[in-house]
């Protein structure tokens, strides 16, 4: 595993990306990569096995947290007679903890949420979390929302939250909503589908996290 800090990974994408959104100690955040044995020089996206052991094991990190990569999940908001097509995102439960994005109204995701539900399964409780902007156009900013079940695509979701106004997601961009992403179900080795991000404890130097990493790749081989 490797990471990469502002001064390198995020350094390219600072004007552009980075500077307008309201995270909380931005140079504390920072980016993970799986390389490989050989060339050190790769960098590929996490597999949820890899990704597990990393929030679990690195105490580096404050928090570290996960979005899916490769396939935007999109699902149909049917309202007053009106479908609207949503652009989901995926993440791991500590996503908003760990960007600092400002106060969420609402609990948010928990680790519970990351065992998936199956769709037309009563196993399990769907939860979501919508952008602000789509909490203001289609549901008039009523705060009553939170907790409250919607239904996406014929399925009932409960409101677990909503974002702050301005809130974007640092990889992905804008988005409609959040989902929990089913990290019990990703079990594929060969599966480098999570984009990771993990901020920093205070005090702690990136060259002092990347050595605790170097020892959590070599007990993971």
């Amino acid at each position: 595993l490797g990471i990469g800090g502002t001064t390198s990974v995020f350094s390219v994408l600072q004007a552009v990306l980075l500077a307008p959104l309201p995270y909380d100690e931005p140079g504390q955040l920072v980016r993970f990569y799986q390389q490989e044995p050989d060339n050190p020089a790769t960098r590929h996206y996490l597999t949820g096995a890899h990704f597990s052991s990393l929030r679990d094991e690195a105490g580096s990190f404050e928090a570290v947290t996960a979005l899916a990569n490769y396939r935007e999940t999109g699902l149909d908001l049917v309202r007053d007679g009106r479908a609207q097509r949503l652009r989901m995102l995926r993440v791991t439960s500590d996503y908003f903890h760990t960007l600092r994005s400002g106060s969420l109204r609402g609990p948010g995701f928990e680790r519970r949420d990351e065992v998936g539900a199956r769709r037309g399964s009563s196993i399990g409780t769907r939860r979501v979390v919508l952008s602000n902007g789509l909490w203001r156009s289609s549901f008039a900013g009523d705060p009553s929302v939170v907790g409250s079940t919607i239904q996406l695509s014929g399925e009932p979701y409960e409101v677990a939250g909503i974002t702050p106004e301005g809130f974007e997601d640092p990889i992905a961009g804008p988005v409609d909503a959040w989902l929990p992403y089913n990290l019990t179900g990703d079990t594929d080795p060969e599966n480098n589908s999570l984009s990771a991000v993990g901020r920093l404890r205070g005090g702690l130097s990136l060259e002092q996290a990347q050595q605790e990493l170097s020892s959590l790749s070599r007990s993971m081989k």
